[in-house]
């Protein structure tokens, strides 16, 4: 009886691990972490508070964001909730990091643009860490090259980390924004510039700190398992209880 309880312990303990495993593993050794969007840092002054600014090609501002509504940030995590075409835009997006085994498929002038901003830094060295979509509504107009979207976010990076922000775009070749608008401000936060709205992905320094990657089904289908694991668990203890009890009495 002993040994049959064991075993049941052992399936109990292993299933969640190997479901964990299957669900969580990939080819990309960096990866893209199933968490909450990038929070927006806004500017605050005595007169309003501003969320994002709409700026020309002369990086004037013609236009301040001072609704927080108007700017939507929308992570890996919440594509099941989220309109179809946001939603089909993240998930190929995260097909497509998960397909890869480095950045360099993704960007193929990835190694130029690093030695640009650090000569000892390379590809490997660097992690896809941030997967989000960004679009915008309200009185914000359609942003391009004349109307771009400044906006900063909590990324919590080191002063000194590389930051690239790559467009997705299809199964071709990624856009990288240029680095003068892709801007590391030391504080944890970065501030982008868009000249188009769509699904982004956060390249930064520090892949060995980064969890395996996952998106929110998949960690919704591990826990469902785990839970299915727990039931059968205390089915099992409930069903050998009264055969141990009255394999004592026979004693």
């Amino acid at each position: 009886m002993k040994n049959k309880l064991f075993s049941v312990l052992i399936v109990f303990l292993l299933i969640p691990s190997l479901s964990f495993t299957a669900f969580g593993s990939s080819n990309f050794t960096p990866s893209v972490q199933a968490k909450d969007a990038p929070e927006i840092v806004p500017l605050v002054n005595e007169a309003d508070i501003i969320y994002a600014e709409i700026i020309n090609q002369n990086d004037e501002i013609i236009q301040k964001v001072t609704d927080s509504g108007e700017v939507i940030v929308t992570p890996m995590s919440q594509a099941e909730s989220s309109a179809e075409d946001i939603k089909q835009s993240l998930e190929n997006a995260y097909k497509k990091v998960g397909s890869v085994r480095s950045l360099t498929d993704l960007v193929s002038n990835l190694e130029t643009i690093i030695k640009k901003l650090d000569p000892n830094t390379a590809a490997d060295d660097l992690v896809a860490r941030d997967l989000f979509n960004v679009t915008t509504r309200g009185n914000i107009p359609p942003i391009t090259e004349n109307n771009r979207l400044r906006v900063r976010f909590k990324l919590g990076v080191s002063p000194a980390d590389i930051v690239i922000v790559a467009m997705c775009e299809g199964e071709t070749d990624w856009p990288v924004i240029d680095a003068e608008d892709a801007v590391n401000n030391g504080d944890g936060t970065v501030t982008v510039t868009f000249s188009k709205t769509g699904t982004v992905l956060v390249i930064v320094e520090g892949a060995a700190s980064v969890p395996a990657m996952s998106d929110g089904f998949n960690l919704k289908t591990a826990a469902k398992i785990t839970a299915g694991c727990m039931l059968t668990f205390i089915a099992a203890i409930v069903i050998f209880k009264p055969k141990r009890v009255s394999d004592e009495a026979a004693r």
